[in-house]
């Protein structure tokens, strides 16, 4: 499954940077009407350091997976027109990976292996995992001396990144995916709203653009 997955990943990333689409790497286009009721599955989010999830979450430092639930909730409420939705957290188990055709290319995408008549569309959010990352960008100019200057900062930020995969409940079938990633600036240290930004901004990223706004 981890190998599988691992597959998934690159090829996802190999066809965002090829650059085979601007918006999503793929979209049904014929998805137009909006849903009445979502079911949104996502898989156990991995953390990369535990100590901030401590340190920001203590409540939910053994159960992630629940705060995770409770701000898709609000995301959700607050960004979409959808009256209705529902969330669950699957283990990996839950999840097949099964071949999606993509015209030149096939490629593996997950897919819950329930898919019932309880929601109209179906969301899986996968690989989901949080962390921090630095970018260092070097600027140089030329003083009244005619001298090159060069200086150096260091941008700190927080993130969320992973997949989500759209399905149509009554055909069964994927009508949309792609990746992201949603960064939080900090100066310090990571808060608790750093964790809020990138689950919202998560939400925001998924809806946009899609029947589900």
């Amino acid at each position: 499954m981890k190998k599988i997955a691992a597959l998934f990943v690159v090829a996802l990333m190999s066809l965002v940077f090829s650059g085979c689409t601007a918006t999503r790497i793929y979209m049904d286009k014929e998805w137009v009407q909006p849903p009445a009721k979502v079911k949104v599955l996502f898989t156990e989010p991995y953390i990369e350091r535990m100590d901030d999830l401590r340190d920001d979450l203590p409540e939910y430092a053994d159960n992630f997976p629940e705060w995770y639930k409770i701000q898709l909730a609000k995301g959700f409420e607050k960004y979409s027109s959808v009256p209705n939705y529902s969330f669950e957290v699957l283990s990996d188990d839950d999840v097949t990976y099964e071949p999606f055709d993509m015209g030149r290319r096939s490629m593996d995408i997950p897919r819950p292996n329930n898919i019932s008549d309880d929601a109209d569309i179906y969301v899986l959010i996968y690989n989901i995992r949080f962390g921090r990352n630095s970018e260092t960008r070097i600027s140089s100019s030329t003083n009244a001396q005619g001298v090159t200057v060069s200086s150096e900062s260091t941008q700190y930020f927080f993130f969320s990144k992973g997949f989500y995969v759209y399905y149509d409940a009554k055909t069964k079938k994927c009508i949309g995916f792609d990746e992201y990633e949603r960064r939080s600036p900090y100066n310090f240290v990571v808060s608790k709203s750093d964790w809020e930004t990138v689950t919202n901004n998560t939400v925001k990223r998924i809806i946009e653009k899609t029947p589900l706004q």
